[in-house]
């Protein structure tokens, strides 16, 4: 009985907010009455739902496609209850089906944005240490939901910014995960990036290989 109960509580409806998928994949917001739900395929495949809430999930504003959800503490997952009226609302190379997390604030799309005006400020007016302030608690707490581009110019943002404190070493620890990325600046294609964001992923290569760079020339007497 208590298992039961236990299944049931960890399974509940979940509560109105909005939720990300892992590494960018999408966002799901819900309200008491209504959701809308956006995921990012393959080559820049999209889902766009929006609808009602229903007693089983959800179900789209036109045609018959339909949703559930489930809650538990990490998110809330979602399923198709109609594979082939809800492929209507996607793109060849994209699907809306997997789990969409519990998000801090400060990682959602808008907040994002508004840290990063709020830092280009900061920096433009060279007040590294807000602009240090600014973009370090994004990359420590929102790592698992930023896709791979964004973070990256997170990270040279922020690594530019500890080189004129003074940090290199800070500063080639955060290019660390674009070192790969950035070896690959001078290759006829940028391995392994899809044609629809060939160039994008050239211009975050060439700014992680400029950086790293930078943060790695020898110091003056």
């Amino acid at each position: 009985m208590l298992k039961t109960l236990l299944a049931l509580t960890l399974l509940a409806d979940p509560k109105p907010g909005e939720y990300l998928a892992a590494r960018g994949g999408g966002q799901l917001a819900l309200t008491a009455k209504t959701f809308h739900l956006s995921a990012y395929g393959a080559n820049g495949h999209t889902c766009e739902l929006e609808g009602t809430r229903t007693a089983q999930g959800g179900k789209v504003n036109e045609g018959t496609c339909a949703v559930s959800f489930s809650a538990d503490d990490a998110g809330v997952t979602v399923k198709s209850l109609d594979d082939e009226a809800c492929h209507h609302w996607c793109g060849a190379r994209a699907w809306f089906e997997d789990t969409y997390l519990v998000t801090p604030a400060a990682c959602l799309p808008q907040k994002v944005r508004a840290t990063r005006a709020t830092f280009k400020a900061h920096y433009d007016q060279k007040h590294w240490a807000e602009a240090k302030a600014d973009l370090t608690p994004v990359l420590a707490s929102c790592a698992t939901v930023l896709d791979f581009e964004l973070q990256g110019w997170l990270r040279n943002d922020l690594a530019v910014t500890l080189h004129h404190l003074k940090d290199d070493r800070g500063c080639l620890a955060v290019l660390e995960p674009l070192r790969e990325l950035a070896s690959h600046v001078d290759d006829e294609v940028v391995s392994p990036v899809e044609p629809t964001y060939e160039e994008s992923y050239r211009s975050l290569a060439r700014a992680s290989a400029t950086n790293l760079t930078l943060c790695s020339a020898p110091k003056p007497p």
